[in-house]
């Protein structure tokens, strides 16, 4: 199965224990958001990762695929 990059904006604050089941995901977090980077998960994961997000209460603001070359994660800053 193909695997992506994703960022992925959200409300609030992500719990520590779901970031800590993200292998290799990153997250910043800025003026009452949260961007989340994902490296290299399938379609199913992030099915999966969205039904945790909305089983937790945390609401999505933006989801998309990218590249290291087109990602935010050089800039500190959540948008």
């Amino acid at each position: 199965m193909r695997q992506a990059t994703y960022e992925i904006q959200l409300r609030g604050a992500l719990p520590p224990e779901l970031l800590a089941s993200l292998a290799g995901a990153t997250c910043a977090e800025a003026c009452g958001e949260t961007l989340l980077l994902t490296h290299d998960i399938d379609q199913e994961s992030l099915h999966q990762l969205v039904g945790r997000l909305r089983d937790l209460g945390i609401e999505l603001l933006e989801l998309r695929q990218t590249t290291a070359t087109n990602s935010r994660r050089q800039s500190p800053d959540v948008p």
